[in-house]
């Protein structure tokens, strides 16, 4: 089974067993019957974002992040960036939500499991971080206020925008405008893929999607990033003085 929102935090208190970052962040998108005929889940969500950063170049490892929001998705999100350590992984995580306690709650979880430093920030001033996450619903129309003010985001910082529908949005254009590196959700999608074929047992699958997956791109992009494809819009960051 594959899940979806809004069941992904639901499914987890029926199965018999359950993989680290489904256990961290209380959610699961994949589910699989046993050999011995039991239910376990996992959760890719992380992995995705991982391997679309790293399909764009953008750097991750030991830098700081902000993630906006501090639902199931952003938990996911903060699993995988911490999960791989101070050396693998994010060095500093800040974690911002509106509702008061949300961010906190999930940032302590997180900052005693895991080796790196998470924190709830107070604001979502981007100002001092390498990658600005968005893992809210704003952006879902053109009307939303921005979750996040790009003008005041660092000269080298990238952005990446988990929303699946109206990309690229009004943030990735106005980040994009700035001449900064910001991505579409997409690719955390595209990049689950592979990984869910394992899970179920399809290795052969699974490669051949690793080694090649624009058909993939080609299906969820929409039209007017399809040329994003063939040569995706890659971070370099400028030289320092």
């Amino acid at each position: 089974m594959v899940i979806a929102p809004p069941h992904k935090p639901l499914v987890v208190d029926l199965l018999e067993g359950c993989g680290l970052f489904g256990r961290v962040a209380g959610s699961v998108n994949v589910v699989r019957r046993t050999e011995g005929d039991q239910l376990e889940g996992d959760l890719f969500d992380g992995e995705g974002l991982i391997g679309a950063l790293d399909h764009y170049n953008i750097p991750f490892r030991g830098k700081r992040v902000l993630i906006l929001g501090a639902g199931v998705s952003a938990a996911a999100i903060g699993v995988a960036l911490a999960e791989g350590g101070t050396v693998n992984g994010a060095a500093h995580i800040a974690m911002y939500d509106k509702a008061a306690g949300k961010a906190a709650g999930v940032a302590a979880k997180l900052d005693a499991f895991f080796d790196a430093e998470v924190v709830a920030a107070d604001s979502n001033a981007p100002e001092g971080f390498d990658l600005v996450v968005n893992a809210t619903q704003l952006g879902l129309s053109d009307d939303d206020a921005a979750p996040v003010d790009v003008a005041r985001m660092d000269s080298h910082a990238a952005l990446f925008d988990i929303l699946l529908r109206n990309q690229p949005t009004p943030l990735v254009r106005a980040a994009r405008a700035r001449g900064l590196n910001a991505q579409a959700g997409f690719e955390m999608l595209i990049q689950q893929m592979p990984h869910y074929f394992r899970y179920f047992g399809h290795l052969d699958a699974a490669e051949a999607m690793t080694a090649d997956a624009d058909f993939l791109r080609e299906i969820i992009y929409p039209p007017a990033m399809h040329a994003e494809i063939a040569q995706p819009l890659r971070y370099h960051s400028p030289s320092v003085a």
